[in-house]
């Protein structure tokens, strides 16, 4: 699959960079969301 990164304002999201969009009642810390 290829992937483009998406610039909003000055932030670059995608590209190489993995992306998560969760909820608070998911992210329980951030070890917890780079362990998924």
């Amino acid at each position: 699959m290829k992937t483009k990164p998406l610039r909003v304002g000055r932030i670059t999201i995608g590209g190489k960079r993995p992306v998560f969009i969760l909820g608070p009642c998911v992210i329980e810390s951030e070890k917890f969301v780079w362990r998924m």
